[in-house]
């Protein structure tokens, strides 16, 4: 969802060791319930605790000695997760003395308060504001964008993968554009391709072609199907389309650009689905007409 072109940041997986979190709100609870998914030790402490029945947790503040008895000094990994941006930089700082070689992640809640947060030097940084810009931004343009993560997140992480690797061989490792193909029977191409009178059926393979050299792909890929409420997740190219289909794309902004054709030229959509050129000036077309009709 980031700006199209803005490279991707490189990835930092923390080590697996034990996790030691400073703060055990939303935040701390949602990594905790990770952590146990994939089997992970960890301890947590929180003025707030609730729950005394349970060992990993500690009810207590970010001190040394609060900070020793959560067993910072074994930790591999920090979570500074407090609900207060001085509290987050006074733990970090506190824990690497005890510490000097933890994998720090530490959480962002207000905005005034970034340059606090960046002296930290974090190995990872938590920005609520900016994961909401970008949800809010990423709903407004491009809803089945929106739609398509959802699903995404649910499929897990195996096929979240491959849907990168995919994204990333058709138009490289900057963060894509991302954008909506509709086949609207109201646009001259699609009402050209679905009357039959362009060649074969239109496939989405069709759509990935190159409208002035179909032999070349567009660097994009597709991500989503949509069809009478149903949704299907990277649609093979040779999948036939259907009047009403929503298709969801990522790539080249330029890919876009050339894809748009195929909703306003029945010429373009005639040659990639049959193979040949259409004639284009008028003495071509009578010709054909009276070639077709002989």
């Amino acid at each position: 969802t980031a700006a199209p072109g803005s490279p991707c940041p490189a990835q930092r997986p923390p080590p697996r060791g034990r996790w030691v979190l400073a703060g055990f709100g939303r935040f701390g609870h949602a990594i905790t319930d990770m952590l146990d998914r994939e089997g992970i030790p960890w301890r947590a402490f929180d003025p707030a605790v609730s729950q005394p029945d349970e060992q990993r947790l500690i009810r207590g503040v970010h001190t040394d000695t609060v900070l020793r008895d959560a067993g910072i000094e074994g930790a591999s990994v920090l979570i500074a997760g407090a609900a207060v941006d001085a509290i987050n930089l006074g733990v970090t700082t506190l824990a690497r003395r005890i510490q000097p070689g933890l994998f720090v992640v530490i959480r962002q809640n207000h905005v005034q308060d970034r340059a606090l947060i960046a002296a930290a030097h974090a190995d990872l940084e938590f920005v609520q504001s900016v994961l909401m810009v970008h949800e809010c931004l990423q709903i407004l343009y491009t809803p089945m964008l929106g739609r398509f993560i959802a699903h995404l997140r649910a499929a897990g992480s195996a096929l979240a993968a491959g849907t990168l690797a995919r994204v990333r061989a058709a138009s490289g490792d900057g963060a894509p554009a991302a954008w909506t193909f509709e086949c609207d029977l109201a646009q001259p191409g699609m009402l050209s391709a679905f009357s039959g009178s362009a060649g074969d059926a239109l496939c989405i393979r069709h759509l990935l072609a190159n409208p002035s050299n179909p032999v070349e792909r567009l660097e994009a890929s597709v991500l989503l199907l949509e069809r009478n409420g149903a949704a299907q997740l990277l649609p093979a190219d040779d999948t036939e389309l259907k009047p009403g289909d929503r298709l969801l794309f990522a790539g080249d902004a330029g890919a876009r650009a050339q894809q748009q054709r195929y909703l306003l030229e029945p010429g373009a959509i005639a040659w990639v689905c049959s193979g040949c050129e259409p004639p284009r000036s008028f003495v071509f077309r009578w010709w054909q007409q009276r070639m077709g009709a002989g």
